[in-house]
């Protein structure tokens, strides 16, 4: 009787003291590798916007009605002869064909000149690699052709011209909607044909995503130049830019890209242009990069030896330039392409092309640009790792080195938040000889001093506090041959604020002054291995500008937070 009771009395003190000898388990480990790289890969991403403003002169454009005549006689003939139906809608459809099929027939230049200015603009996705501003994208990005050029012109300053001389055909209302539709396009290769473009400027921008005060985030538009650029894909499409004015910027670090095989993960970081600029989406949203996950599914090479990563990671437009990465969260390529579908041009599901790192680095040993982490990197890196471990006094303390070495940094805010709620919430597993209170703080991981056997000395020092300590030292043996305690409850796992309440994107002032020309330097040919058939080609750059506003604003460049400490 006295043995159980004994035992009872032995098993209640146990389970007393147990919360003092428990091993806290991990509750981050299962934090998914994708959360992770996105923490990480974020705050170095960011959306970069290639604008041209252009004057272009056209000629003003007249029916040529003796042709058009002519076309209404050979029509007749056709409907008394019963080769045409006798409908409206059969008529008027056989004049739009004839106009479309040879649009310089029926129209005639006047000798008069319009001239008017156009401008286009295209985004893509950019990534820092330096604290000071180098910063990597996709070629086709910041640099178009002139083909590419002449058809945004088209698609933008002169559709409003083509479609007032379609309407010239329609002053009696004959034809529908899509047949005007139909001769505007046809008006349109006149256009192209003839029209004169002159004082041509470009000016690319990055908009750096930065705190807004709150717990979201807006962005700044910083001038970049262009230090070398590739050539568009199927070529080396990368490019290597600077942002000026900057410093202590969170940057991307590079990986091996020759460790990369077939089957293994990889993580695309961007901004597509779809999923960016939603219909009333918020101002934080704007700014918030995407991620997708996929399997590399084959390593490949185009006919001219480029080396590039076939990925089932999904992309769109807008994701070109950015980075590709690892498990690691380092980058091992950019992101340059999407399949098409060679009988049909449709973009073809789970089939995106990644240039190679090996590629940028070359040009990056042309430069003699050094890929440098950031310290404002270092400090945000380990204070993600503290959190993920639930030491959360430690990462709060971090984080804040972070926020007073880089005050714009978009996301440390977020974490600074949910760290004090976390140990407000008595959730902190801070080991005390690395809690800032316990000793003076380290940016490194504190080691946890262990006893003879192994058991985490920190594990139930903490007794000390409560004047038991020579008791637990006594009971320590009891303990060790007792049945494990099972493991507390972890506190609720932890996720990204929400964004605010969604409104509207504010309208933006068109771009100033372009920066001065950039010394470029041609990289010449490719001179990689293993040419292989290339079966796509990348999608154009999406034409026109942003949904809903003007262009990205050219705001003055801003002096970056101070000297890097």
């Amino acid at each position: 009787m006295q043995t159980g009771t004994r035992g009872r009395m032995a098993a209640a003190l146990i389970l007393t003291l147990l919360p003092f000898f428990a091993v806290t388990p991990t509750a981050h480990a299962d934090v998914a590798v994708a959360t992770k790289v996105a923490d990480r890969g974020f705050p170095a991403v960011s959306l970069v916007s290639d604008h041209y403003e252009a004057t272009v002169a056209i000629p003003t454009l007249n029916v040529n009605q003796a042709n058009i005549d002519g076309l209404i006689d050979q029509l007749t003939k056709q409907v008394q002869s019963g080769v045409l139906a006798e409908t409206r809608e059969a008529i008027g459809q056989a004049i739009v064909d004839a106009i479309a099929a040879d649009p310089f027939t029926y129209v005639v230049d006047d000798g008069g000149t319009v001239t008017t200015q156009a401008s286009l603009s295209t985004v893509g996705t950019a990534w820092t690699i330096t604290p000071d501003g180098f910063a990597i994208t996709a070629a086709h990005v910041v640099e178009k052709t002139e083909a590419e050029l002449r058809d945004g012109v088209l698609s933008n300053a002169l559709r409003t011209f083509a479609e007032e001389t379609a309407q010239a055909f329609n002053e009696q209302g004959a034809f529908s909607p899509r047949q005007v539709d139909q001769l505007t396009n046809a008006m349109l290769q006149i256009y192209a044909a003839t029209m004169e473009v002159s004082n041509l400027t470009q000016t690319v921008q990055v908009r750096l995503s930065e705190h807004d005060g709150g717990q979201g985030k807006a962005g700044t538009m910083y001038q970049a130049r262009l230090v070398e650029v590739g050539e568009g894909f199927p070529g080396p499409d990368y490019a290597i830019i600077k942002i000026d004015g900057v410093d202590n910027l969170p940057t991307v670090p590079l990986g091996d890209e020759q460790a990369i095989v077939a089957g293994q993960p990889i993580f695309v970081v961007g901004f597509p242009a779809s999923s960016t600029f939603f219909t009333n989406a918020s101002v934080d949203s704007v700014h918030q990069p995407t991620i997708t996950e996929g399997a590399v599914t084959a390593l490949k090479s185009t006919e001219d030896g480029v080396p590039v990563f076939q990925t089932q990671a999904p992309a769109s437009g807008g994701n070109s330039g950015g980075p590709a990465f690892n498990a690691q969260g380092e980058s091992i390529g950019v992101l340059v392409a999407g399949a098409l579908d060679p009988r049909t041009g449709a973009a073809l599901d789970g089939q995106a092309w990644v240039l190679s790192n090996s590629v940028v680095k070359e040009a990056m040993a042309r430069q003699g640009v050094v890929a440098e982490t950031s310290l404002t990197t270092e400090l945000y890196d380990e204070a993600l790792d503290a959190f993920y471990q639930e030491h959360y006094s430690r990462a709060l303390g971090m984080f804040h080195e972070v926020w007073a070495l880089f005050p714009s940094h978009p996301y440390v805010a977020t974490f600074i938040t949910k760290s004090q709620q976390f140990i407000d919430a008595g959730q902190d597993k801070t080991p005390p000889a690395a809690s800032p209170a316990a000793s003076e703080a380290s940016t490194d991981v504190a080691e946890v001093p262990s006893d003879a056997d192994g058991f985490p000395a920190w594990g139930w020092a903490g007794l000390g506090a409560l004047g038991m300590l020579g008791l637990g030292l006594v009971l320590f043996g009891i303990l060790r041959r007792s049945t494990p305690s099972p493991a507390s409850a972890p506190p609720q796992g932890w996720q990204h604020p929400s964004s605010p309440p969604p409104v509207r994107y504010p309208p933006q002032a068109p771009p100033g002054p372009p920066p001065p020309p950039h010394p470029r330097q041609s990289p010449g040919p490719y001179q990689g291995q293993g040419p292989g058939p290339y079966q796509s080609q990348y999608p154009g750059p999406p034409q026109g500008q942003y949904p809903g506003s003007p262009p990205p604003p050219p705001r003055p460049p801003q002096q970056g937070p101070g000297p890097r400490r």
